[in-house]
């Protein structure tokens, strides 16, 4: 029988050659094997406890091996395992193991780094990130360390900054870096978001080289810290370019305006020459702000301010009537040519260019300094550490909500509303309906989703055709696709696809209607964005399709010039710094489809370093509202995890401007008035009396001028009348006229220099000056009509007018009649009752008027005395860019207007004021109606009367019919709109009552809507 004999191979004496072990160390692990042979090794596992650290073999029948002592920061007490084995063998099988001996323990000198602290985030240039670390080294171990800053997705494999330190054992702080690389792509400059996250790594080693190759030279030989930062924005700004062209900045700081809380009307602004702020301060509130467009042109001398009309004959077969198949626009008059006049729309496209107003934005970083964050900070600005930041740039549409809830009247909401959202089809000289309604084809209608994941979105308040593709949807900017996002679900519904919506989103419905020609087809109405700033059919911008310098109110340069006569606000002899960082196309699809603009931030080292651009070109109609809004991805470089639920978040960081609302500014540049009562020598009592400058509503407010009225009834015009002092802001803005003989402007030079035989006489001094600009006798030129038969009584009453001593030059017209009376009674007691007349010089003419019509032509005579002293006084302008006017307290004296022996008699001559034209207007502050400055400064702005004395100067289509006291009407009788025969409507009677504000359509006039294609009945069938 076979016998196996096993001899065991004793191991003792385990021992480490060197002790405490040190990390980087080589040592020795023994065993005493002395019965070792060939085929044998010995395996030794060092363990901490139970865990094993390494494993190391040794040479075949050898009894050491070596060893690299690693870094266990945590300084262990470690202890091997001598094994014996024995090689695999046909005689021993499997791999067996002899014998087993335990060393005893070795203390490891262990070290550690250990980061602390870390700033969140910090500004590169400007601050310099803290960092508090701490090395646990008591035993000196590690000799030298670095510090490494690696980028995400940084084009190199290696760290963008690298520093040497001395790891001391202790706690420690680093601060003295700011941001700047040393290698790399980025080397000599700071870093920048483009690479965020940050990881900032500390190493210490036993020696410098397993430092700088902590994951080779250095493996088991340096201990590692590493802790995550970031360089990332935190808010954005959005003002106006900095550092502009003198001229530009002085005609910017006319233009901006930011609305103080709350609105005074009195042009006097929070802030002028900036955009306004998001959130504005003292008080808080909503920033809104103003694009202030100057109007430059008002009414001309002549020019139509009425509607067309025809005689007998026309539908209804009436008399001289505004008709409907009339011109909308009457004719024009001397000194004009006759001929069809035009629409301010028409008058105002030859003159206004949009603004191209030079915007700057500014990302602000996050700060190690959480109070910089906040308001009114909002993190820090470095132009070195912004880098290539990629800003997607909107100017959206501010939805007016108060103008169709809250704004003016119920009948200026409605009006409002409708010619936002809707277009009544047909014309004002062809009305359209379907036989019993009017028609609306085109509308839109905005929706707001009430709660998260909300899905029908109607009833509208028009229909559509279902399954004919009239409509378009867009939730919010985003223009959404049928079926894919939304069905719909009858002729006024949609549904939207599942959890497409959150609470407060925005939905527009926009219907065009399928098969729509010329001439009622409406172009591009359901171009983006939806809105309801004024459409491209009304006269606005909304609709005009992207081009390649501009994409919606986004231009990168300056255009080549106005295409009207008005220099083009924001533009001035310089490029636009910015051009050749925005793109205008960053999707590359065809010029009408573009929406999205981008602008980079300035890497060349230019002044602008760090800074985006894009030139804001609005519309020139006033209510257009909009907001400015720049956005970036805090950073576009994040990785992607492949799968959509697996992808970060994608955040962003936005800045918005507050509510830009385009207003037109018209401006009385020179208001003259008599002088204040007790001064420039009047007698006591005489002269204007306009209440102290600080007392009054506003500035320009005098007697019968009240500036803070028209203020606010135009404001739903967008109109701002503004009035410039001669002298310094804020001081008095009315002039008084120089009463003096010296000069062709003054008072009594321009009478004194009239010819006598004309009626005029001289003024002595001022304390001659009385209360009525017209200083003339009537009755020298032409007697008044008398109703005597025979008429033989007019050479006595000449010589009794011509007679000094009777009635001096100057008298009263009462005296002159008076001194009449008393020569035809002496004259008659001398001679009798039938004696012919006197045989004395000829005559004065008599009038051969009723006493009504010689009283009308004493006042045109007053009326063109008057115009004749501001010709002088405010000359005509060919073009009026301005208005200016001249105030007295009264036109003229009682009128002497009735010659009848026996039954003379007088009649007061009362003119409130009117509006000439040509910038020229006057106006009286005694007696007259209160509204009459605010009435004919409306003509100023070419708005034409309403129900105005007769059928002929009805101008019933330029005017909303649900406002009947419309400003620019006259309160008196009540007047048909003459309908034709075959009318299917009711009767319009308009009767205008006590005048109040402009009517609705007055008001979109004023803003520069299109007013030929503006209803004046949304419900009337038979009118447009």
């Amino acid at each position: 029988m076979a016998k196996i004999t096993v001899e065991l191979a004793p191991l003792k004496n385990p021992q480490w050659s060197a002790t405490p072990l040190k990390p980087g160390d080589e040592v020795t692990l023994k065993v005493e094997a002395p019965k070792i042979k060939a085929g044998q090794h010995i395996e030794f596992r060092i363990q901490y406890g139970a865990d094993l650290v390494d494993v190391v073999n040794g040479q075949d029948a050898q009894q050491t091996a070596k060893w690299r002592v690693p870094n266990l920061p945590h300084s262990p007490k470690l202890k091997f395992d001598a094994v014996l084995h024995e090689k695999p063998s046909p005689k021993a099988g499997i791999h067996g193991v002899l014998a087993k001996i335990s060393s005893p323990q070795a203390d490891v000198k262990g070290f550690a780094v250990t980061i602390t602290s870390i700033d969140a985030a910090f500004v590169p240039h400007t601050e310099k990130i803290q960092v508090a670390y701490t090395v646990s080294d008591p035993a000196g171990v590690a000799k030298n360390g670095r510090i490494e800053v690696w980028g995400e997705r940084y084009s190199t494999n290696q760290p963008l900054y690298t520093e040497n330190f001395v790891p001391a054992h202790g706690a420690h702080n680093w601060n003295t870096w700011d941001g700047k690389a040393n290698a790399g792509p980025l080397s000599g400059k700071y870093i920048t978001p483009e690479y965020s996250p940050y990881r900032l790594r500390f190493i210490a080693g036993v020696d410098q080289g397993s430092a700088d190759d902590a994951f080779a030279a250095g493996l088991k030989r340096v201990a590692i810290a590493e802790k995550p930062f970031e360089v990332e924005f935190e808010s954005i700004r959005i003002r106006l370019q900095t550092n502009l062209e003198a001229a530009v900045q002085t005609a910017l700081n006319d233009a901006l305006a930011v609305e103080p809380d709350p609105a005074n009307f009195k042009s006097v602004f929070a802030a002028t020459g900036r955009l306004p702020l998001e959130k504005e301060t003292g008080p808080d509130r909503a920033g809104k702000g103003r694009i202030r467009i100057p109007s430059v042109r008002h009414s001309k001398i002549g020019e139509s301010l009425s509607q067309g009309s025809s005689g007998p004959g026309g539908n209804p077969p009436a008399g001289n009537l505004c008709r409907v198949l009339d011109a909308y626009m009457g004719n024009n008059a001397a000194p004009l040519p006759v001929a069809p006049g035009s629409t301010k729309f028409a008058i105002d496209g030859p003159i206004y260019t949009r603004p191209e107003l030079p915007i700057e934005i500014e990302a602000r970083l996050r700060s190690r300094d959480p109070n910089v964050n906040k308001s009114p900070e909002f993190g820090k600005f470095d132009k070195e550490a912004i880098g290539p930041a990629v800003f997607e740039i909107n100017a959206d549409d501010q939805y007016a909500e108060n103008l169709y809830t809250a704004a003016g009247t119920a009948a200026n909401q409605a009006y409002f509303k409708n010619a936002a959202m809707q277009v009544k089809r047909g014309t004002h000289d062809h009305p359209h309906n379907d036989g019993a309604n009017p028609v609306v084809t085109y509308w839109q209608q905005r929706f707001v989703i009430a709660a998260d994941g909300e899905r029908e979105v109607g009833d509208t308040q028009h229909e559509f055709i279902k399954g004919s593709n009239e409509i378009t949807v867009f939730l919010n900017r985003t223009k959404l696709v049928l079926t894919e996002d939304y069905t719909e679900e009858s002729n006024k519904k949609i549904k939207l696809k599942e959890n497409l919506t959150k609470e407060k989103d925005v939905i527009w419905i926009v219907r065009e209607p399928s098969g729509a020609a010329a001439p009622w087809a409406v172009t591009h109405w359901t171009a983006f964005p939806p809105g309801d700033n004024c459409r491209e059919h009304y006269g606005g911008i909304v609709g005009r399709l992207p081009t390649d310098e501009m994409v919606v109110t986004l231009r990168k340069s300056f255009s080549g010039g106005p295409t009207g006569t008005e220099p083009i606000i924001g533009k001035g002899a310089n490029a636009f710094p910015f051009a050749n960082w925005i793109d205008l196309d960053p999707d590359k699809v065809d010029a009408a489809k573009r929406e999205r603009v981008d602008s980079q931030a300035v890497t060349d080292g230019s002044p602008k370093q760090g800074l985006a651009g894009i030139l804001f070109s609005p519309s020139v109609i006033g209510g257009d509202d909009y907001a400015l809004e720049a956005a970036l991805r805090q950073c576009p470089y994040r990785r992607s995890l492949g799968c959509v639920s697996g992808r970060p978040i994608d955040q962003w960081v936005k800045g918005k401007t507050g509510t830009l609302t385009v207003w037109r500014v018209a401006t009385i540049s020179e208001s003259w008035r008599m002088p204040q009562a007790g001064t420039g020598g009047l007698a006591g009592g005489v002269g204007e009396q306009d209440l102290v400058l600080n007392t009054r509503g506003h500035p320009g407010d005098g007697r019968n001028v009240n500036f803070l009225r028209i203020n606010q009834i135009y404001a739903l015009g967008f109109t701002e009348w503004l009035i410039v002092p001669p002298g310094a802001p804020g001081t008095e803005p009315h002039r008084d006229v120089n009463l003096g003989d010296a000069n062709a402007a003054d008072y009594r030079h321009f009478f004194n220099n009239k010819p006598a035989a004309q009626g005029f006489y001289n003024i002595p001094n001022a304390a001659s000056v009385n209360d009525k600009l017209i200083r003339w006798d009537h009755y020298r030129v032409k007697l008044p009509p008398a109703t005597d038969v025979p008429d033989n009584r007019k050479k006595v009453v000449s010589l009794a007018i011509r007679n000094p001593a009777t009635v001096p030059p100057g008298s009263l017209p009462s005296v002159a009649m008076t001194a009449a009376q008393n020569a035809i009674n002496t004259w008659e007691a001398a001679n009798g009752a039938a004696a012919a007349d006197s045989a004395g010089p000829a005559a004065i003419p008599r009038s051969t008027d009723t006493p009504d019509g010689y009283k009308t032509w004493v006042k045109g005579q007053c009326k063109k005395i008057a115009n004749d002293y501001m010709d002088i006084l405010t000359p005509k302008q060919a073009n009026p860019r301005t208005q200016k006017m001249l105030r007295w307290p009264k036109l003229y004296e009682a009128v002497w207007n009735d010659g009848t022996k026996g039954a003379m008699s007088t009649s007061g001559l009362s003119l409130a004021g009117y509006c000439r034209g040509d910038g020229q207007a006057l106006f009286f502050s005694v007696g007259g109606n209160a509204d009459t400055f605010e009435h004919e400064m409306g003509h100023s702005l070419l708005l034409a009367h309403f129900a105005a004395a007769s059928a002929t100067n009805f101008c019933w289509k330029h005017h909303d019919h649900a406002t009947p006291s419309c400003l620019m009407g006259y309160h008196n009788n009540s007047f048909p709109v003459p309908l034709p025969t075959a009318a299917v409507g009711g009767a319009i009677a308009i009767n205008t009552g006590a005048r109040g504000a402009p009517c609705s359509k007055c008001l979109l006039k004023l803003r520069g809507w299109n007013e030929e294609v503006l209803p004046c009945n949304w419900t009337h069938p038979d009118v447009f």
